[in-house]
């Protein structure tokens, strides 16, 4: 009896010594199940397993947006995504840095629909490709803010005017200072040679309203989903996240998205091979809940910054499985890589 257990034990360590190194696997996921898109549930094609696209709530809202905010580009009135990481960027050949954020290029790619199908396959300004279309940033995106209006509204209870009243005043404030960014740079859609799928947007942010990297509020551990943080993990307010990290070795990681707020998690050790509608597959890294009735990201939440457990930057979440709530998230290093190869220059976290 102790020999067979003893074999087993260390069949199983034999095992565990194998997972400590990446693992593909060859399982594909139909394009179907795959959501980049960040549209409302007015198209049927689009609608969810899950139910409809839900508009955030926006109530107090402040003026400085912080990563997790919804966005969208100006013209759009009918999708909305997350301002990713705050970043740094500086041209090849001057010592300039100007301040940007992250977020997808599935987010961004409707404020150009007449060259939507080029921006797919070459990118935004990529290379010294000329730009000929300016996609303005708005924060809330108009989807939100909008359904927030209309919701509004309809409240007929008196007890509520004066929330109401404070609400639709941000608003009006946050849509009188403009645009919060321009697009300068996007991927499109396209795989590296590490086989990962290409899909981020630097958007230019307007200088006077300058943006940091925050951490999590102490408020949002009590999300029910922001579940298992290790004790060790105590944020002050005014804590930023300002180190970016090489591996995916955590313990645990947390995301900030504009639907589904904060999550917790952990990443897969297999990878996941992903066909999608463009024909192309790429591997991707999954990131999911501890309990499988948790959803790790719902749609809406694609540009998301994840961290890890010492509070580095991990990753950004740019797409999820619509069925089952996993994300799929291109770590740092891979999209600082890409980001400079494509564009000289150098980029940091801000």
């Amino acid at each position: 009896m102790r020999g067979e257990i003893s074999k087993r034990r260390s069949s199983a360590l034999f095992i565990l010594r194998l997972f400590q190194k990446e693992i593909d696997i060859n399982v594909e996921i139909l394009p179907g199940r795959i959501s980049l898109s960040q549209q409302s549930p007015h198209i049927p094609t689009l609608r969810s397993p899950e139910g409809p696209l839900e508009y955030f709530s926006l109530d107090l809202l402040p003026l400085i947006p912080t990563n997790g905010s919804s966005i969208a580009p100006s013209e759009c009135i009918d999708a909305a995504g997350t301002l990713g990481p705050v970043m740094n960027y500086g041209a090849a050949g001057t010592e300039e840095f100007k301040m940007y954020f992250l977020t997808c290029y599935n987010v961004i790619a409707s404020g150009d629909p007449a060259r939507k199908e080029s921006n797919d396959k070459l990118g935004i300004g990529l290379g010294g490709r000329k730009v000929d279309c300016k996609i303005d940033i708005d924060y809330p995106a108009k989807y939100d803010a909008n359904e927030t209006r209309r919701f509004y509204k309809s409240i007929t209870d008196k007890g509520k005017e004066s929330v109401r009243g404070v609400s639709i005043k941000r608003l009006d404030e946050l849509a009188a200072q403009g645009p919060l960014g321009q697009v300068r740079f996007a991927s499109g859609y396209r795989l590296t040679d590490t086989n990962h799928r290409m899909d981020w947007a630097l958007v230019e942010l307007d200088p006077t309203r300058p943006l940091q990297n925050l951490l999590p509020a102490e408020a949002h551990f009590l999300n029910s989903v922001f579940r298992n943080v290790p004790r060790r993990f105590t944020v002050q307010k005014g804590d930023t996240v300002q180190v970016t990290t090489n591996s995916l070795d955590s313990i645990w990681y947390g995301k900030v998205g504009r639907t589904s707020d904060c999550t917790g998690g952990k990443h897969g050790l297999i990878k996941r091979a992903i066909r999608w509608d463009d024909g192309a597959v790429s591997h991707e890294y999954e990131f999911k809940t501890q309990d499988a009735c948790d959803r790790f990201a719902q749609v809406g939440d694609a540009g998301s910054l994840v961290l890890n457990i010492k509070k580095e930057w991990v990753g950004m979440l740019f797409a999820m499985d619509r069925s089952t709530g996993i994300g799929f998230v291109t770590p740092a290093f891979e999209l600082l890589r890409d980001i400079e190869e494509t564009q000289g220059g150098q980029v940091t976290l801000a």
